[in-house]
This record gives structure tokens, sequence and C-alpha cells, in this order.
């Protein structure tokens, strides 16, 4: 599985190299990418903004009831769970965001070398060199 943040960082050279393979894939593939780390990333930006507002508020609540201020308490207590809540919607798209971007990701072909020559399949492979003669079987037995 890829690292996302070397197709975030050089997108270029994934397209190259997968367009390099004739499977189909390439820019297409690499903006699909990119569109699910972006979704991912703002998923968690927003739970972690919402846990921010939950812990910044749960704080006031405190200095608000050491101060015998009930309605104030009692309205910070209201937007702690508001954030609760978000924070739950949020852990949760994040996590399908996360779950969709790590399908493709895992999909995902090897890069070829630069120094693989290009071809049609593996018809077109080159043979670099060849250790040892081969045996020959005359006669194979049969296995069945």
């Amino acid at each position: 599985m890829f690292d996302i943040r070397a197709i975030r960082e050089n997108p270029d050279l994934f397209i190259r190299a997968w367009n390099r393979r004739k499977e189909g894939l390439g820019s297409s593939s690499v903006a699909k990418i990119l569109e699910l780390d972006k979704a991912w990333r703002e998923a968690t930006t927003a739970k972690q903004d919402a846990e921010s507002a939950r812990n910044a508020n749960s704080k006031l609540i405190g200095q608000a009831k050491a101060k015998k201020d009930e309605a104030e308490a009692a309205r910070l207590m209201a937007l702690v769970a508001e954030a609760k809540t978000t924070i739950e919607q949020a852990g949760e798209a994040e996590e399908a965001a996360r779950k969709a971007l790590d399908d493709v990701l895992m999909g995902l072909p090897n890069l070829p070398l630069d120094e693989v020559p290009e071809g049609a399949d593996e018809h077109a492979n080159v043979e670099q060199h060849k250790w040892g003669t081969p045996k020959g079987i005359n006669a194979p037995k049969d296995h069945a």
C-alpha cells in the first residue's frame, strides 16, 4: 500500500508510472485518490475542531460552577452535548473516508522502475541474462 503523503507530494511521478503500465490508471486515479484524501482530511479536521471546542467548553463549565453561575454552566453543558454529537458524526465520516481511501490504495499496482522497458504485455519482456541450460524432459510422468 502506498503512503498517501507520497502521492500527495508527488502526483506526477505516480501518473507517469501508472501510464507506463497501460492498465488504465493515471491522472484520473490520482485525482480520485487526492479527492478521497481531501475528504478524509476534512473529516479529521472537523472531528478535531469539535473535540477542541468540547474540551474548551468543559473547562469553562468548571469555571462557571466555581463562580456559582448555573445558567452559564447549563448553556456550556448544552454546547458540550452538541459537540459530543458532532464528534460522533465526524468520527463516523472520518472512518468511512479513511476506509474508502485505504480500499483504493490497497488496490493500486506497483510502480515500474525507470529502467524497465515498456511493452504492450508480458510478451514484450526482454531477457536480460540466462543462467545454465534448461533441462529437457523427453517423457514427462503422468501425475494423475
